[in-house]
């Protein structure tokens, strides 16, 4: 257990990705996916990698507000991105990555 979250261990790859996806689509946040080399399969002499799936939750719901650059929107829906409208009803698309360098999480 971490102080911002918890550390899950699976087997399967793909099952990882699924549920990182899953996470992401049901909350709304930063899906990264990263992959690193664990070791060499002695009889094929093929890299053996170990991902690593992290999920960030965006910490604005449906209705709340968040300031970015000076203007204030107010969050529309979250999933892969995050649907958001200032107060002239201009709706704008962010990219969770471009918000977490913005510091808004």
């Amino acid at each position: 257990v971490h102080p911002n979250g918890i550390d899950i261990s699976v087997d399967s790859k793909k099952y990882a990705q699924q549920l990182g996806r899953l996470l992401q689509q049901k909350f709304g946040g930063l899906l990264k996916v990263t992959a690193r080399i664990f070791t060499r399969d002695r009889q094929s002499s093929k890299d053996v990698y170990r991902i690593t799936v992290l999920f960030k939750q965006f910490p604005y719901k449906k209705g709340d507000a968040f300031l970015y650059k000076g203007i204030e929107y107010t969050v529309r829906s979250l999933a892969a991105d995050v649907v958001a409208e200032n107060a002239a009803h201009t709706t704008r698309i962010f990219r969770y990555n471009e918000l977490e360098r913005a510091g808004i999480f």
